[in-house]
């Protein structure tokens, strides 16, 4: 059972990596809208889509911390 719970922790762990990955690169992107000539609208839209996918994808690397830190537990409880 130890097995499972450390594999499945390795597992999380890499999630994490590339949700920070994804994480990076949707910042620059974001940030690089402004060095592009886009109209206004198309600006802010993009703008808000990318803020959007910002937002999901850190809610979504927080709560896979939270299942990192709540696995540790566990195995240190075991």
């Amino acid at each position: 059972m130890k097995g499972f719970y450390i594999e499945k922790l390795k597992n999380l762990i890499n999630l994490r990596t590339n949700l920070i990955t994804i994480l990076v690169v949707l910042i620059g992107g974001v940030y690089g809208l402004h060095l592009l000539n886009l109209s206004k609208s198309v600006y802010w839209i993009s703008l808000i889509i990318g803020v959007f996918y910002i937002y999901f994808i850190t809610k979504t690397t927080l709560n896979t911390n939270a299942r990192i830190n709540k696995m540790l537990e566990e195995l240190k409880n075991a």
